[in-house]
């Protein structure tokens, strides 16, 4: 059932079934389809809704858009996460570390205070738990909306994940720590249909210049990582908050840690087992840190579910396109062992010359 909230608040105006619902699930920003018929009560653009079923019970949606076929009184309705209200409101004027703290000489402040400041200016969102609050920076805003200062912020932060409680109001935005425990398996004999895995090199660089403020360049110059491997891939970056060689220093080397690998996404059709097994490692969760094991391959994948897409959870409520990034575990062994098993049966199999690095996995490699 989909609930139809009384204004911008969580009482229910009315409770109705859609006739198809399309769900992309991610962690910034989820959007959704559903079409309803004639008996529906009536629902405009800014309406929230409730989706109180699995998958993704607990999520309140804002209709962005509707489009009615009136020969048969059917509407389609976009919806995004409630989270995107945040990118209809401005911080209008220059917002720099002295208006956030109040302090007339202050340079740089807290991550922490940088959230809570954005989100007092308005009032359907407070923050929750935030596991950054040793971390400063010279944050400045500049006309920025609300949602994009907020991702300014994470972008300083390691490691980051967003969550919503969404069972209070105003609603929680939580900022922490990615998991790191394994709680979701999937398996190609188990509940894998197809699985792909892309491999890309466009964003990797394994020497980096750095240079601060006023030209500011660290001894040597670089950093390096990984050259050995990859070879040299080198890159230069500006970063003018960077005033010593030390926090330069600093900067560049987690800069090239995080960059001196290719990146990873595998994509996956999968079941939602856990209703049939009872257990929890078969259920599919966005956020959720996934491992696959690939036993013909001698190695596994192990990351984070960055998305969940269902094509219609109403008809097909258990099948899911998973998609699983940015895997940092010995990518160098993971592309070594798809190659070599690449060349005896053709499992994994570069998709064409244009596209080097993207191995599929058969559907029926069981």
């Amino acid at each position: 059932m989909i609930a139809l909230l009384n204004g911008h608040s969580l009482t229910k105006a009315a409770r109705f079934r859609a006739e198809s619902f399309a769900l992309n699930l991610t962690e910034r920003g989820s959007t959704a389809t559903i079409t309803v018929g004639p008996a529906v009560p009536d629902i405009t653009v800014d309406d929230w809704l409730l989706d109180e079923d699995e998958p993704g019970a607990g999520i309140v949606w804002r209709v962005k858009a509707i489009d009615t076929q009136y020969d048969t009184e059917t509407r389609t309705i976009q919806l995004e996460h409630v989270i995107n209200s945040l990118r209809h409101k401005l911080m209008f004027g220059e917002v720099t570390p002295k208006t956030i703290t109040g302090n007339n000489s202050a340079t740089t402040c807290t991550a922490q205070q940088a959230i809570n400041y954005i989100l007092s200016r308005q009032s359907d969102w407070t923050l929750g738990q935030f596991d950054y609050g040793s971390v400063t920076n010279p944050y400045n805003f500049n006309g920025e909306d609300l949602f994009s200062a907020i991702e300014t912020v994470s972008s300083s932060l390691d490691g980051c994940w967003w969550s919503y409680d969404m069972s209070v109001y105003p609603f929680v935005l939580k900022i922490t720590q990615r998991a790191t425990a394994v709680s979701t398996e999937l398996r190609l004999n188990r509940n894998i249909q197809t699985a792909r895995m892309t491999i890309d090199e466009s964003r990797m660089y394994t020497r980096l210049y750095p240079i601060g403020k006023n030209n500011l360049h660290i001894d040597g110059d670089c950093v390096s990582m990984n050259t050995d491997i990859y070879g040299i891939k080198e890159k230069t970056e500006t970063d003018q908050s960077k005033g010593t060689k030390a926090e330069l220093l600093r900067w560049a080397q987690e800069k090239i840690k995080n960059h001196c690998e290719p990146s990873v996404t595998v994509t996956v059709t999968a079941l939602d087992l856990s209703e049939a097994t009872g257990e929890s490692i078969d259920h599919i969760t966005i956020g959720a840190m996934c491992r696959m094991p690939l036993a013909k391959y001698n190695t596994t994948v192990q990351e984070i579910i960055t998305k969940i897409s269902y094509q219609n959870k109403l008809q097909d409520p258990y099948r899911a396109t998973v998609t699983m990034a940015n895997i940092r575990e010995d990518v160098a062994s993971i592309i070594n062992n798809l190659i070599k098993s690449g060349g005896g049966g053709g499992r994994a199999a570069a998709k064409n010359d244009e596209e080097k690095h993207a191995w599929i996995i058969e559907e029926n490699d069981h």
